[in-house]
């Protein structure tokens, strides 16, 4: 095999021998004093080297240094095209644009050219942070990519102040993320960086897009053709869907006990004094039929859809087997639709709400549901942080359950999405060793995170409202305490 039949295809055809730059030198030349060259030959030297010889310790840290070589090619491979796409290369070897070249003469698909020339451009010219980590290694292509799309998705209100802001807040999440989970933050990137702005901003967005879903909402049966049986398809709007969510979950938690008796009835009340903290109320067994938008009166001429009906009626019927009681319950709590809202927010009529899923809803909806709704409190301090309830007992039930799952929101383990439904209370020191039952010796795990804690390699520590979770040596050297931060965003500095 000759030298140039390995060469990477430089887009200068193979009708006729390579062209040879004004130097004299050819492809092979060139590439032969370029820094590339040597790296492919290292890695050529790697590759004859056999997986299969080293040591598991070896072969851990094969694989990460491999893959923070890929990143650094990533990043080379993004600063050259770059460079080509601003020289205007492409129009100059007949293609209309960089994509249209990069398709050509290296044949890389279109959606791939695509996202390579947007990503290439976006860290050459607005996020250096991102393009800085991709060349250390410490973030892939794909999270990069990622980053891109979030930034670029921020609303055009954003202040050009906050937007390093934000490109911070994706690198660090980043460090802990992969492309997907990654992407779940940078939806959620305007809220991260300017709630406050959110909130003010986007009430009207969510108020049109609540009317929009409600008007939306549908339900067909279609009989099975073939045989017995059909299929259901429905359309649902926010507390609709919430409404449903929650008896599904309760029917479907792995672990889940019919209760006989309500476990958290004991905790419902109206918010009372509150020793001058701010607080956060959960709102349970909303009714799916205070949606905020008045139903057309029967007696007076329906002017629903059948499938409007349809859904309607299905979402009444679940919610009435939510009050009437006796479906499973997860933790000591029984299903229930959650609405969270600062209390001061609730008392003074600002400020949206979002359900147990992370959904947004607008403040008017909000306190359209909380009007009608039997509130479980959950008093925070100013720092937004659960309170104790101060109950003397063995386990997490009731208003401290509650407390709980506002807090943690789910497993707390890093990198776990587990919803709170999914999710037991773990005592930090155990009860048997005299840990105490209250949020400071509490936290949430799902069931093979609290197997994995129970290990005794991984600890848990509460600081700020936040579980920390310190990995053992042999998986971080520096035992850096690291944040489950798919619930919440990075805490503020």
């Amino acid at each position: 095999m000759t030298t140039a039949s390995v060469l990477p295809d430089l887009g200068l055809g193979t009708a006729s021998p390579p062209a040879r730059d004004p130097a004299g030198q050819g492809p092979a030349d060139l590439l032969a004093s370029w820094p590339v060259g040597a790296a492919r030959a290292a890695v050529g030297q790697a590759l004859l080297v056999g997986a299969w010889s080293r040591s598991e310790p070896e072969l851990v840290a094969d694989l990460r240094e491999t893959l923070a070589l890929r990143d650094q090619v990533d990043a080379l491979l993004l600063t050259q095209i770059a460079e080509v796409d601003s020289r205007g290369v492409a129009g100059r070897r007949g293609c209309p644009s960089t994509r249209a070249w990069l398709r050509s003469a290296h044949r890389i698909a279109p959606g791939e050219a695509s996202r390579l020339v947007k990503t290439a451009t976006a860290l050459r010219d607005d996020l250096p942070a991102v393009a800085a980590a991709l060349r250390a290694g410490e973030m892939s292509l794909a999270q990069a990519q990622v980053c891109v799309d979030a930034i670029g998705e921020l609303p055009a209100a954003t202040t050009v102040a906050k937007r390093p802001q934000a490109e911070a807040t994706m690198v660090e999440a980043s460090e802990s993320f992969d492309p997907v989970l990654l992407a779940r933050i940078g939806r959620r990137l305007a809220e991260i960086i300017d709630p406050d702005g959110v909130q003010a901003r986007d009430e009207q967005p969510i108020k049109d897009k609540e009317a929009d879903a409600y008007r939306g909402r549908d339900l067909t049966l279609t009989p099975n053709p073939t045989g017995p049986g059909g299929t259901l398809r429905a359309k649902l709007d926010a507390v609709g869907y919430a409404t449903l969510s929650a008896f599904m979950a309760a029917v479907t938690t792995p672990g889940a006990t019919v209760a006989g008796v309500d476990a958290g009835a004991d905790s419902a009340a109206k918010p009372g004094d509150a020793d001058g903290s701010a607080g956060e109320g959960t709102l349970p067994g909303t009714d799916g039929g205070l949606l905020g938008f008045t139903a057309p009166d029967s007696a007076a001429g329906d002017g629903r859809t059948l499938g409007q009906r349809r859904c309607d009626g299905l979402v009444e019927a679940v919610r009435q087997a939510l009050h009437a009681g006796g479906l499973p319950s997860a933790g000591g709590v029984k299903p229930r639709i959650v609405i969270t809202i600062p209390y001061t927010s609730l008392k003074n009529r600002t400020g949206a709400g979002r359900l147990a899923d992370g959904t947004l809803i607008s403040p008017s909806l909000t306190r359209r549901l909380a009007d009608d709704a039997e509130i479980v409190p959950v008093w925070l301090s100013p720092t937004g942080i659960p309170l104790d309830v101060g109950r003397t007992q063995r386990l997490f039930a009731g208003r401290l359950r509650t407390a709980l799952d506002v807090r943690d929101r789910g497993c707390a383990w890093p990198g776990c999405d587990r919803p709170p439904s999914w999710a037991q209370a773990h005592h930090i020191l155990s009860w048997l060793d005299g840990g105490k039952t209250d949020l400071d010796n509490g936290v949430l795990l799902c069931l093979f995170h609290h197997h994995e804690i129970e290990r005794g390699d991984w600890t848990v520590t509460i600081h700020a409202g936040r579980a920390w979770f310190t990995p053992p040596r042999w998986i971080d050297t520096r035992q850096k305490p690291i944040l489950n931060l798919l619930h919440h965003p990075p805490p503020r500095e």
